[in-house]
């Protein structure tokens, strides 16, 4: 569906005069290609880097031509003859050939930043790579004693706080409020309590 769509797009803006040519492409790097190849059995540790690489590769092109032939069967237009594959040779000297361009023009710089790493792949992760799953966790409400008005709230009061770690609690020694927040006070049998407003 997703690519009759784009064919539609690509094929509209060819009628209407514009220079609008679909250049099919294939990204032939990265995890889901050694994903597909563990489910069918190939295990690669028993075998060279290399090796598996060449492996990933064979699947990938393989993948490529089954796909290249449902395009056409669908009647997509575009030049399957030349697509730009990122593992041909040609497509990864390019890519260096920017960088190093890029280096040059002093755009590149050394850093620090999170990555996300999966323990069972060995292997880093992408952000789209990422799936999060709903998990329900234990949380409670403590009403924590005033210890410090400051002459800006009650003494007696208490204020309530939230928490997912409610195994914290016991080394918990101070909260804190955000000044540019509301809080309200509340009476309830008799105690007083301040929590966060959302009024």
């Amino acid at each position: 569906m997703n690519k009759i769509l784009k064919d539609f797009i690509v094929r509209y803006k060819t009628m209407q005069g514009f220079y609008a040519p679909y250049v099919p492409g294939w990204d032939t790097h990265g995890l889901p290609i050694e994903q597909a190849l563990t489910k069918k059995g190939v295990d690669r540790k028993k075998m060279s880097t290399a090796e598996f690489r060449e492996k990933c590769k064979e699947f990938a092109l393989e993948q490529i031509e089954l796909q290249k032939k449902d395009f056409r069967r669908l009647g997509v237009r575009g030049d399957f003859n030349d697509p730009y594959i990122t593992l041909k040779p040609e497509y990864e000297a390019a890519q260096i050939r920017i960088f190093g361009e890029m280096a040059d023009k002093g755009l590149i710089y050394k850093g620090k930043k999170p990555v996300y790493w999966s323990p069972s792949s060995e292997s880093s992760l992408a952000e789209a790579e990422i799936e999060y799953h709903d998990k329900r966790s234990a949380s409670i409400y403590v009403a924590f004693d005033v210890k410090d008005d400051k002459g800006v709230v009650d003494a007696d009061a208490k204020f309530i706080i939230w928490t997912t770690t409610p195994w914290t609690i016991p080394s918990n020694v101070a909260i804190t409020v955000h000044p540019e927040l509301k809080y309200g006070q509340y009476n309830v049998n008799g105690e007083k309590y301040y929590c966060r407003s959302l009024i």
